[in-house]
């Protein structure tokens, strides 16, 4: 999650611990490991704030264009969620807004996103009450001063660590996404809330790789589990 390549990974651990392990393996190991781990983050309930970030971000799939949608919360920088899609249009991004209801357990009052006219019908669709009509905040120039989406672009840097030394993804961007999310939202103290945004968002668990996988061993959460909305 950190950049570094799996080849280097196998490499450290043969010239550190001398074990002669494939790269292979260590894909193997964290995508093992990281299902578990994001299976048993799922049951935590994240208490976020009613503003919202939203935007997307090109990726290289097997050479062609992709993309991930995120949603971001502006208060404590949890992510709530990353959908990555082969297209860009309505249909993604409010696949992309339930999903982050649902972790919320609720809905934003407002969400703030870029131009495109991709999410004012998926906006309106998954926010828009009677009592709040009109949740959807444009950000559409460079010099608008309020409503920009700043934090998730910066978001979206974090996440080009690792797409950079990976050169595009091979077919695993839906499970990268999602294992992603659980490292930013978990492991990774973001430098700004000097903590975890699970821990900003009232979650009482350590930023530690091992303390997740053995409460994920220890506590495994039900196939049928599911988040109240």
């Amino acid at each position: 999650m950190k950049g570094v390549s799996y080849r280097s990974i196998a490499d450290h651990l043969k010239q550190i611990y001398g074990l002669e392990v494939s790269h292979i393996t260590v894909l193997n190991w964290v995508n093992t490991y990281l299902t578990k781990i994001t299976e048993y983050v799922k049951s935590m309930q994240p208490q976020v704030g009613d503003y919202w970030l939203a935007d997307e971000q090109f990726i290289k799939v097997k050479g062609n264009q992709q993309y991930v949608w995120n949603v971001l919360d502006n208060k404590t920088r949890f992510l709530l969620a990353s959908n990555a899609s082969k297209t860009r249009n309505y249909e993604d991004a409010r696949r992309t807004f339930k999903r982050a209801k649902k972790v919320a357990g609720k809905k934003a009052k407002t969400v703030v996103t870029d131009g495109s006219f991709n999410y004012s019908k998926a906006v309106r669709k998954e926010f828009a009450t009677y009592q709040n009509p009109k949740p959807h905040k444009r950000y559409v120039s460079l010099r608008q001063k309020t409503g920009n989406n700043n934090k998730i672009e910066r978001f979206h840097e974090t996440f080009r660590q690792r797409d950079k030394v990976m050169r595009g993804f091979k077919g695993n961007q839906k499970k990268y996404a999602e294992n992603f999310q659980t490292y930013y939202n978990f492991v990774r103290k973001h430098s700004k809330i000097g903590m975890t945004p699970a821990q900003k968002a009232k979650i009482d668990q350590k930023a530690d790789w091992k303390e997740l996988l053995t409460k994920a061993m220890q506590s495994p959460v039900p196939e049928n589990h599911t988040r109240p909305v």
